[in-house]
């Protein structure tokens, strides 16, 4: 299971990715920005891990 967390503050956060499965860290801990641009950010560095149904 790929699980991802978020550690959230004012005016950013920061977020990573690992396999629990394996321990492998997939995402290492990545700042993003409390605003728009920072959320796109985010759904680009969650895209690849995202399922399509």
């Amino acid at each position: 299971m790929i699980t991802s967390g978020i550690d959230i503050g004012k005016n950013s956060h920061v977020i990573s990715v690992i396999d629990q499965d394996t321990g492998v860290l997939l995402v290492k801990p990545t700042s993003f920005t409390n605003n728009f641009e920072g959320f796109k950010k985010l759904d680009k560095i969650l895209e690849p891990y995202s399922e399509k149904i």
